[in-house]
């Protein structure tokens, strides 16, 4: 089909897809098999066959500016039969070569597909200087490969939109010798004094401990906060290297995808229970039918344990943050100011961006518009990820655990074990929530215990990390998470 007759053909499409995080969306997606008589029966030849997908994404608050840029993470799953097996299951698809990006208005800002180097899926983006609407239609070959015996009957399309934090060095810690007291890093003199904060200045590795010049951080007889232990190797993602991060956290639309694409390879282990579906505790997924729906779909995915977002990562082809990429993607390469939040000052006096009794965003914040002026108003930081500070308390990859450490940064590959969970062998606390590796960042909106209300919590300063070293933690209405991905 002639390429602006299949941009007038989507144009005309009903919308298929579901909302994700913010308003990012695939109204339309297709996949077709030229040369195959029936989709179903590609898999008899598949060398004989090119398959495309086609996807109309869009979002608005779309930019690409001189420092980063924002990108939807466009991937497909295939749905089918194995000959032999009376389960349906699912596969992830490789990419094997874009075809076209088009913009939906002729006017529009070009955009551009880069395919991860792993084939996982596609990050679709503007091609020039922009901000505001994007729509782009995308057309893919997935590699035929990946089917052998199988037997495809249906095809999704799922998009997650992530933010761009370019290579460079960032600082760790604080300016205030006072963050100390909050386990925030710091370098360290000759006796583990305190001399300001750390410096990360490429992905080569460091020491750990009270010498000169290591990174070092006070635990307060805390087993909340770490090991005091090191080195950090080499291979431990530090957030020097460029890399993508999610732009929300976690949605619940989100996770319902995922749970409906590992509901028929085996158990369901994260049958919704009472407390995801309390209304109460701002749960929405629901069993309904064969698969589950999310009825707020756009609300944060909370009630997750670490294992339970390590299973989401690897189906989406992503990986988790560690904690120093956290650091970077909230404050960027500024100079720490003592005490200061992702959007660059002190203050929360400016600060709009709240939930409301319902767990939802206050309105009236999501029409002001993204920009370096209005950033303190709505909680986004220095590169334009939202939330770093007053979503969900976020878990991240910490250097401060042995665990943590042994964290090589692989990425998902868009399968996951038989009962759902993650199968990266560098991946902590992929079998059991409780193995720790992890610890906890940035706050959250919303708790059971009011006390919870302190410097830290709901909007936590950057450097502090009370529990950044605590792998612990079970299901709760305050927990949650993002990933990210290494730009290849």
């Amino acid at each position: 089909m002639p390429r602006r007759l299949l941009a007038a053909a989507l144009f005309a499409a009903a919308s298929t897809g579901a909302g994700f995080a913010d308003d990012l969306r695939i109204v339309h997606h297709e996949v077709r098999a030229d040369g195959a008589p029936t989709f179903a029966t590609l898999s008899e030849n598949p060398d004989a066959v090119r398959l495309i997908a086609v996807a109309r994404v869009e979002w608005s608050g779309s930019w690409r500016n001189d420092r980063n840029h924002d990108a939807a993470w466009l991937f497909y799953k295939l749905s089918g039969r194995i000959p032999g097996d009376d389960g349906v299951v699912s596969r992830h698809a490789r990419i094997k070569s874009v075809l076209a990006v088009e913009p939906v208005d002729p006017d529009g800002p070009p955009g551009t597909a880069t395919i991860a180097a792993d084939g996982t899926g596609v990050f679709v983006s503007a091609a020039a200087a922009h901000q505001g609407d994007a729509a782009w239609i995308v057309e893919v070959e997935l590699d035929g490969a990946v089917l052998n015996a199988f037997r495809p009957s249906a095809a999704t399309a799922h998009a997650l939109e992530m933010v761009y934090v370019p290579e460079g060095p960032f600082s760790t810690g604080d300016a205030d010798e006072n963050a100390k007291a909050y386990a925030a890093y710091y370098t360290s003199d000759a006796d583990g004094g305190w001399r300001g904060a750390f410096e990360i200045g490429s992905e080569v590795g460091f020491e750990v401990g009270p010498a000169a010049g290591a990174l070092y951080y006070d635990i307060g007889g805390s087993e909340y906060r770490g090991d005091q232990a090191g080195p950090v190797p080499d291979a431990f993602p530090k957030g020097f290297d460029a890399f993508y991060v999610m732009k929300h956290e976690v949605t619940q639309g989100d996770f319902a995808a995922f749970l409906n694409h590992i509901a028929d390879q085996g158990a369901r282990p994260w049958e919704p229970d009472d407390d995801w579906l309390a209304p109460e505790n701002y749960g929405s997924i629901r069993a309904d039918g064969d698969g589950f729906v999310a009825g707020e779909p756009k609300q944060p995915m909370n009630y997750m344990t670490f294992t339970d977002m390590l299973g989401f990562l690897d189906w989406a082809a992503l990986r988790p943050i560690t904690d120093l990429e956290f650091t970077k993607a909230a404050r960027g390469p500024q100079i720490p100011a003592g005490f200061d939040y992702p959007w660059g000052s002190g203050s929360k006096t400016r600060l709009l961006r709240h939930r409301d009794a319902d767990g939802a965003w206050t309105a009236g914040a999501g029409d002001i518009a993204l920009s370096d002026a209005t950033k303190e108003e709505l909680g986004a930081s220095y590169y334009w990820v939202m939330d770093l500070a007053g979503g969900l308390w976020e878990r991240v990859v910490t250097l401060s655990h042995a665990d943590g450490r042994a964290f090589e940064g692989s990425h998902g590959d868009g399968h996951v074990d038989e009962n759902g969970r993650a199968t990266n062998a560098d991946w902590p606390a992929r079998l059991d929530p409780e193995a720790g590796g992890y610890g906890y960042r940035g706050g959250g909106q919303y708790g059971s215990n009011p006390r919870l209300y302190n410097e830290y919590n709901p909007h936590s300063p950057i450097s502090l990390r009370p529990y950044g070293g605590w792998g612990g933690g079970d299901r709760s209405i305050g927990y949650g998470g993002r990933g990210g991905r290494s730009a290849d």
